[in-house]
């Protein structure tokens, strides 16, 4: 936090914003303890933040279209580089959470079947989650909790907005990042 409140006061990176420097610390300060936490709920597994994500994209992808998701989907729904998904995919494969299998009306395409035992650690961590969120929530009203869950949501929605606007993808597929962001 002394690097941020150093950064904000001696630079213009803030300047004309609506909100006062600290405001923004602040903000940037509890943005980073909250991903700190739910790294540490999901933690106490055996598989990492982004492998359940991974896991629970495979089987909501099932669930929605009735076949498993390829690579390719996966990389697309999520957002992230191919390599980054195969080295999960990777990882869960070792772990027994996941199989990998060529798809039989299109060899090129790798598709990702969720094991008994991934669906086993996907439960257990939400159910780790939806208990520390109980817990938690026992502090607000059911109109605060209502507020806060609309306003987190609005939040995200417009992080993904600024992050878009400054995304283009370039011949090979790739995305990048631009000026602004």
């Amino acid at each position: 936090m002394k690097y941020l409140t150093y950064l904000f006061e001696h630079s213009d990176i803030l300047a004309g914003r609506r909100i006062s420097s600290n405001e923004y610390g602040r903000l940037l300060g509890y943005m980073q303890r909250l991903m700190s936490l739910g790294q540490r709920i999901i933690s106490s597994g055996c598989a990492s933040q982004s492998e359940i994500v991974l896991v629970h994209c495979a089987l909501d992808h099932d669930r929605e279209h009735g076949e498993n998701i390829t690579v390719a989907q996966a990389a697309k729904k999520l957002g992230v580089p191919m390599p980054s998904i195969s080295r999960s995919l990777r990882s869960l494969t070792e772990k027994g959470f996941v199989e990998r299998y060529n798809d039989p009306a299109d060899r090129r395409a790798v598709r990702v079947r969720v094991t008994k035992r991934g669906e086993n650690e996907l439960k257990r961590v939400l159910e780790n989650i939806f208990s520390v969120f109980d817990k938690a929530m026992c502090d607000f009203s059911d109109e605060e909790i209502i507020k806060m869950i609309d306003l987190h949501g609005r939040f995200i929605d417009s992080i993904s907005k600024a992050i878009n606007e400054g995304r283009t993808t370039d011949n090979a597929g790739n995305q990048e990042y631009h000026e602004g962001l």
